[in-house]
């Protein structure tokens, strides 16, 4: 049985434990982000896009009693992972809400510190959810985003296009250029995003990781690559050519790497330090 076929319940308890291993994917993100914020006294913090804790949890830590911090996430099995974490580690200034980027459950000029780790450029209305982080932030606060660039794994999206077009998937380049850009909007449209709502930018850290498989197989046999990634793939496929198209793709990743010696991605992503003008 192929793994590819496989689906997921995100709201199974189970899965979310496991799924708390997703760091592997949002740790070099988040290290750059834990690295970027500034650390005072008796702040008030919202995470937009919690997940299941990380980096929320871990600026807690490093912040202290004295912050009080929310994270924000629709996804209820996330927030029950993250309240199991309060409790366990006894974080009595950190709570969980539960709603969406697009209407903060907080009021205006409430937060000091705004982050996101590559939370915003997966909302449904990115210009709303800037908005809205402007409205609750006070004067001065120092919003930090991250979000992972177009170029993403390139290496794999060349490969599938080639396939698409084998099997006469219509305008597939066109079809997988606007799932990219649907994921992944270019650094300008994302600072101009930020802009447009008042932010000013202060700093933007550009950075780079990658992710080696031994070949195609293992690639789409990972468990956050079939979590997080796969489902979209599938969706640009029509349903009578997926099993004939994927079964294609495997092959053709394992005849890259075979000729490599690995199948390597290339993750780039950015930091964007911004503030609200005093």
């Amino acid at each position: 049985m192929r793994h590819w076929n496989t689906e997921f319940d995100v709201n199974n308890p189970q899965l979310v434990s496991v799924i708390d291993e997703a760091p592997c994917w949002s740790a070099p993100f988040g290290e750059v982000l834990l690295n970027t914020v500034r650390l005072k006294r008796d702040i008030t913090v919202l995470d937009v896009g919690s997940g299941t804790g990380y980096p929320l949890v871990q600026l807690a830590d490093r912040l202290g009693s004295s912050a009080r911090l929310y994270g924000l996430d629709p996804w209820s099995g996330g927030n029950e992972r993250v309240r199991l974490k309060i409790r366990e580690r006894q974080l009595s200034h950190l709570a969980v809400l539960r709603g969406s980027a697009e209407r903060l459950p907080l009021v205006s000029d409430a937060v000091d510190l705004l982050i996101s780790n590559n939370g915003l450029n997966n909302v449904q209305d990115l210009d709303r959810s800037l908005a809205e982080c402007y409205r609750v932030c006070r004067a001065g606060a120092q919003l930090v985003i991250t979000v992972n660039l177009p170029h993403t794994m390139h290496e794999f999206y060349r490969v599938f296009v080639r396939v698409l077009q084998q099997h006469r998937v219509p305008d597939a380049a066109s079809l997988v250029d606007a799932h990219i850009r649907a994921k992944r909007l270019p650094l300008t449209d994302f600072t101009r995003a930020i802009k447009r709502v008042g932010f000013e930018v202060m700093q933007v850290h550009e950075s780079v990781f990658y992710w080696r498989y031994l070949d195609g197989s293992a690639l789409l046999s990972d468990y956050v690559i079939r979590l997080a990634f796969l489902g979209s793939w599938k969706e640009l496929v029509p349903e009578a050519q997926r099993q004939a198209v994927f079964t294609d793709l495997e092959q053709a990743l394992n005849t890259q790497a075979a000729d490599a010696g690995e199948f390597r991605l290339t993750i780039p992503f950015v930091c964007i330090d911004a503030q609200k003008s005093v």
